[in-house]
């Protein structure tokens, strides 16, 4: 695997045929972001020898992990979702106990997305987990043959439909957007609506979803972009 970028599994952000709902119903997006996490800590080596104390120092300024029992339980709903192994892992682990961890590999069946190690590793403490699985959301739908192609297209998604995927509420979807804006890691260019009058003389209003530029998708001089050299 490569040491730039981590493959991020797209099969994450599409619903399930039998319950309607994605995997994040199951593990959130804070477990989304640890088991990234760990995918990141098991690059060279298939397994990773850590603590919950070691672990908790990493997340100890994003939000949602106030505490080490908070964090034990997000990892061990990893663990029964068999996202991650760790037999060492129990309701009754300490904070120094030491954990061998080991990621469960996809399969990638509806392809990936390659989102930069330096991207995890410098803005999640700042976009915080929800930040960084809508941000996932965005670059795996950026189409870069929307619009032509011309300006590298974009993403159109509704903010109703990314609270259906990362199973969140759509109040946090749109503070969390103008977080990864203000961070320069996306653009959101808001549609107008469209009007018009039917034949019985009545306005209709057509409202269409904002579009979505991942800085990181299509600019070369962006710093989490992922070069071709990069990729093989």
């Amino acid at each position: 695997m490569n040491d730039n970028f981590l493959m991020i599994d797209n099969n994450f952000f599409i619903p399930s045929e039998k319950t309607g709902h994605t995997i994040f119903k199951r593990i959130g997006h804070e477990g989304f972001t640890l088991y990234t996490y760990f995918q990141l800590q098991t690059k060279k080596d298939n397994r990773a020898r850590t603590t919950l104390k070691i672990i908790h120092n990493d997340f100890k300024n994003v939000k949602g992990f106030k505490d080490i029992r908070t964090l034990k339980r997000f990892i061990l709903n990893l663990k029964t979702n068999k996202f991650i192994k760790c037999e060492e892992l129990s309701e009754n682990t300490k904070a120094n106990d030491v954990l061998v961890i080991s990621v469960r590999k996809p399969k990638y069946k509806n392809g990936f997305s390659m989102i930069s190690n330096n991207l995890f590793l410098n803005e999640v403490e700042t976009i915080n987990t929800l930040g960084f699985g809508l941000y996932c959301l965005l670059f795996k739908n950026h189409n870069t043959t929307y619009g032509d192609g011309v300006q590298g297209g974009f993403a159109s998604c509704t903010e109703e439909y990314m609270s259906l995927i990362l199973d969140t509420g759509i109040t946090q979807v749109k503070k969390t957007l103008k977080i990864l804006e203000q961070r320069k890691l996306i653009q959101i260019i808001h549609q107008k609506p469209n009007t018009t009058i039917d034949k019985y003389g009545n306005q209709i209003i057509q409202y269409f979803p904002n579009h979505y530029i991942v800085y990181a998708k299509i600019y070369p001089d962006n710093k989490y972009f992922i070069h071709k050299s990069n990729k093989e």
